[in-house]
C-alpha cells in the first residue's frame, strides 16, 4: 500500500481522531488540575499570611502594654 493511499484510508483517519482526542483530553485534564491547584495554593498561602500577620499584631499589641524590660 503506498503512502498516499494509506493516509486516505478510514482506518488511518479514525486512529488519528482517537489520538487527537486522547491528546486533547490529557491536555485538558492537566490544565484543569493545574488551575485548581493554583487557586487552592493561592488561597492557602493568603490565609496563612493573614493568620500570621494577625498573630504578630496581637503579640505586638500585648507587648506594648507590658512595662519595658531593662
Amino acid at each position: 500500500m503506498n503512502q498516499n493511499r494509506l493516509t486516505h484510508s478510514s482506518t488511518f483517519r479514525l486512529s488519528a481522531v482517537f489520538a487527537g482526542t486522547s491528546l486533547m483530553t490529557g491536555l485538558l485534564l492537566f490544565a484543569l488540575t493545574y488551575w485548581q491547584t493554583k487557586v487552592f495554593e493561592t488561597n492557602r498561602i493568603s490565609t496563612f499570611i493573614a493568620t500570621e500577620g494577625s498573630s504578630l499584631f496581637q503579640v505586638g499589641k500585648a507587648s506594648s502594654s507590658l512595662p519595658a524590660m531593662r
